[in-house]
């Protein structure tokens, strides 16, 4: 029984680490840019021109992505599957 058990882990380890290769290698922004996603997602909405909003939501965390960090551009989606990452 706890042969079958650690076989479990290892092909869950093995699907994992490829899901994870996969999405490096398709991720098509570069990782400075997600990572200045990710430093801005930390920082207030003020910092960056929006200072009437106390907390960030996607809508104006992307425009300040749009406005902030050069790179390519980054849709909604892709700012929110950054954050997911996360």
């Amino acid at each position: 029984m706890h042969h079958a058990k650690q076989g479990q882990v290892i092909e869950y380890r093995l699907k994992f680490r490829a899901t994870l290769v996969w999405e490096v290698l398709h991720e098509r922004k570069p990782v400075t840019q997600r990572c200045e996603v990710i430093a801005m997602a930390f920082d207030k909405p003020a910092s960056y021109g929006f200072s009437m909003h106390a907390l960030w939501n996607l809508e104006i965390l992307t425009k300040a992505v749009l406005g902030h960090i050069p790179g390519p551009t980054m849709s909604r989606s892709s700012v929110h599957r950054t954050l997911q990452r996360v």
